[in-house]
């Protein structure tokens, strides 16, 4: 089989991310693709500002008319920082003989060189770049051969610019995103995340 693992903090998942998913799959050939959403992902030392049961509630409804997605919630029950090559290897372990590729943003391409073991990711994975700017990442090419004897795959996907930072201030200030899928909003608002003044300094 062939399958995509793609990682992140989904604090919260919105549209763009379930067209990566959806774009991945369908420049790919993918079989399946599981979502794993970070406990405390390494370049965002204060952790997210909604819990990890939270998170993949959300995602289990953001994916949910898309039966190849699986919610993964290895790195929640992991707990500490979580590092993409310890999910690989984890995810290479249940699935020897399958072709893996992790699919990461245009923009996280540069900033993969400095990752935790990127020798080790790539030993387990392909790497797959999506999103906005994909095209641009052709320049990292003979830099990531000459570093690591290996290539990535670019998945052609024009996205909108979409963060998620933008997205929990317009939920603090009541206002209703249009990056986000509408039952998500709708349990979003229903649940009260994102409105508390506790959590305001994390947004």
């Amino acid at each position: 089989m062939k399958i995509g693992i793609f990682g992140g903090s989904f604090d919260p998942v919105h549209t763009e991310h379930v067209r990566y998913v959806a774009a991945a799959k369908r420049e790919l050939g993918l079989d399946t693709v599981i979502v794993v959403p970070s406990y405390v992902a390494p370049h965002k030392s204060g952790g997210a500002v909604l819990d990890g049961e939270a998170r993949a509630t959300l995602l289990k409804i953001a994916f949910r008319d898309m039966p190849y997605v699986r919610i993964s919630e290895y790195e929640l029950d992991a707990g500490g920082t979580s590092y993409t090559y310890l999910t690989c290897r984890k995810f290479r372990g249940e699935y020897r003989q399958d072709e893996l590729y992790f699919l990461v943003g245009a923009d996280m391409l540069e900033n993969f060189f400095s990752w935790r073991q990127p020798e080790d990711i790539l030993k387990n994975v392909t790497l797959a770049v999506c999103g906005r700017g994909a095209e641009r990442c052709e320049k990292y090419r003979e830099r990531f051969r000459k570093c690591y004897g290996k290539d990535f795959v670019i998945v052609p996907f024009t996205g909108s610019d979409v963060s998620s930072r933008e997205i929990r201030l317009e939920l603090f200030f009541g206002k209703k995103p249009m990056s986000l899928d509408p039952a998500v909003y709708e349990y979003i608002a229903e649940q009260g995340f994102y409105s508390d003044k506790a959590v305001s300094s994390a947004l």
